[in-house]
């Protein structure tokens, strides 16, 4: 896959789905307490679009 990254609730929720699987609370803290993985390219982008959105607040606001 190209693009592996998931999300720890969708992954608990199929697991509670499957009946070969038993969710144990040991599982489920691992599961929570695996390092989180993101999309850098994503990450910049809704960094750079929260300051563009603040700059026009900002600006908006020098107005009134």
């Amino acid at each position: 896959m190209s693009n592996d990254l998931i999300s720890r609730s969708e992954l608990l929720n199929r697991l509670r789905g499957n009946v070969l699987v038993e969710v144990t609370p040991e599982l489920e803290k691992e599961i929570q307490e695996f390092p989180t993985a993101y999309d850098v390219d994503k990450v910049a982008e809704q960094v750079e679009h929260s300051s563009w959105r603040q700059k026009v607040m900002n600006r908006f606001m020098r107005r009134m």
